[in-house]
């Protein structure tokens, strides 16, 4: 509260403005002066009468000042994370191997491990799917690796155990090199067979033998 008159008996109902604090014998609404009180700074918020600052909370920031309620807090921006209370930013980008959706407390959210067949690179917000002929092995990975030889790794073509891309043995009558995208990408050529699945290069498809 505040007193704004010499020989005052009473104070009821002179509140301290909202978006400011009011201390030490504060005479106005709004002190500017940092002494009987000041404007609420960036990453906090003052209610009507208060003596003191409130912070917003771990995985909210606010970047305006002379704020006077919490929905002023805004989520933390998707890709970063807002890992303590009274930011008027947020203070850490989205670790490598994980994505941040908005709101998040901790730069490697449990919850969101990039999962298999994508990637997050530092600061994601969302999980990337892998490329045509890219996949990966495991989860948490910040890049794709390069389909192996005599496989394929088709980003329509996706692993009934989940949603990823996953190698996939060469049809015969084709070969894989590394980096083939879909299953019928490069058949052997006229004048040659392959019966076997996997193959990995042209020259492993077999000429037609004579007679046929």
């Amino acid at each position: 509260q505040y007193c704004p008159n010499a020989g005052q008996s009473a104070i009821t109902a002179l509140y301290c403005s909202p978006g400011f604090f009011c201390i030490n014998g504060s005479h106005v609404p709004a002190p500017p002066d940092g002494v009987t009180g000041y404007r609420c700074v960036a990453g906090t918020y003052c209610p009507t009468g208060t003596s003191k600052v409130l912070k917003c909370p771990v995985g909210t920031y606010n970047p305006n000042t002379e704020s006077w309620n919490i929905t002023a807090c805004v989520p933390c921006t998707p890709g970063k994370a807002c890992t303590q209370p009274g930011l008027a930013a947020p203070n850490a980008d989205c670790q490598a191997g994980f994505y941040c959706p908005k709101g998040q407390i901790v730069p490697h959210p449990a919850a969101y491990v990039c999962p298999l067949g994508m990637t997050c690179p530092t600061g994601s917000s969302s999980p990337i799917h892998c490329p045509r002929g890219f996949f990966t092995r495991i989860v948490g990975q910040t890049s794709c690796l390069k389909c192996p030889a005599g496989y394929y790794c088709n980003v329509h073509d996706l692993c009934p155990c989940g949603n990823f891309t996953a190698p996939k043995l060469c049809p015969a009558g084709y070969y894989c090199p590394p980096g083939t995208e879909i299953a019928h990408q490069y058949p052997c050529p006229v004048g040659t067979f392959s019966i076997a699945v996997g193959i990995k290069y042209k020259a492993n498809c077999t000429k037609c033998p004579a007679g046929k």
